[in-house]
């Protein structure tokens, strides 16, 4: 069993499952600290790294044309 700077380095390191279960599945960052058995912070910081907080914001901005 990997200590938590080994699971950050191993999310670090497989970005498509980061971004499956974060952006396809919409986890939140309590349901991936759970899993993932890290902190939140850690879990922002790993999100963060691979640009996919940005991802997730631009799908939930909406525009209002009148």
């Amino acid at each position: 069993m990997l200590d938590s700077s080994g699971r950050i380095a191993f999310l670090k390191g497989n970005p498509e499952y980061v971004k499956d279960e974060y952006i396809t599945k919409n986890k939140t960052y309590a349901q991936l600290r759970e899993q993932w058995g890290i902190s939140n912070g850690a879990v922002y910081k790993v999100i963060k790294y691979l640009g996919l907080n940005l991802i997730k914001i631009e799908s939930k901005v909406t525009y209002c044309n009148e």
